[in-house]
C-alpha cells in the first residue's frame, strides 16, 4: 500500500482558543489584543503515512498533549 502525505497543524498549548478567532472567526487582533497571525497559533508539519490512523499516530507522537487537525493532502 502507498502513503499518503497529510498535513498536520499542531495547536500550541494555550492557543486554542485564538486559534478559533483566527482561522474561523476572520479577526486578526484577539478579543485580549492580541495581533492575530498564524507562526504564533500552530505549528504546521507534512507527515507521510498509510492512513489517517497512522498519521494521526505519528503526529501525536511529535506533538504531544497538543489539539491537531490532519488534512489528507496527496
Amino acid at each position: 500500500m502507498s502513503k499518503s502525505t497529510f498535513k498536520i497543524n499542531a495547536i500550541k498549548l494555550g492557543m486554542e482558543l485564538k486559534y478559533r478567532e483566527f482561522w474561523i472567526g476572520d479577526k486578526k487582533v484577539s478579543a485580549d489584543g492580541t495581533a492575530l497571525h498564524p507562526a504564533i497559533l500552530a505549528d504546521t508539519d507534512l507527515i507521510e503515512a498509510k492512513n489517517l490512523a497512522e498519521a494521526e499516530a505519528l503526529a501525536t507522537k511529535e506533538f504531544p498533549g497538543r489539539k491537531l487537525e490532519i488534512s489528507r493532502i496527496g
